[in-house]
């Protein structure tokens, strides 16, 4: 099995409703998870400096390491996602 990082972009205050949904996602992947954290604070390095980003629904909120088969397997998965904004999917080296 090939390990993917799916990183959910967006914010947005959560209601229980949202909160719901997440749990039911989260436990329906349970097996396949490596790790998964949420992002709390974010800064930015490039040519002008650093700079600190506010969570908004460009922000990276989260990311999910699991396993699956492959792009196409992981991708189903996140479609399953209740997501704010959008997710980016990376197949992980090693």
């Amino acid at each position: 099995m090939k390990q993917y990082m799916l990183v959910q972009y967006g914010f947005e205050k959560p209601t229980p409703e949202i909160m719901s949904e997440w749990k039911k996602w989260f436990d329906a992947i349970g097996a396949r998870t490596v790790e998964q954290k949420g992002i709390t604070a974010t800064s930015v390095l490039d040519s002008s400096g650093m700079q600190n980003i506010t969570a908004d629904l460009e922000r990276a909120t989260g990311y999910t390491i699991l396993t699956a088969e492959s792009m196409q397997e992981a991708q189903s998965i996140a479609i399953q996602c209740p997501f704010i904004t959008s997710i980016s999917i990376f197949e992980l080296a090693g």
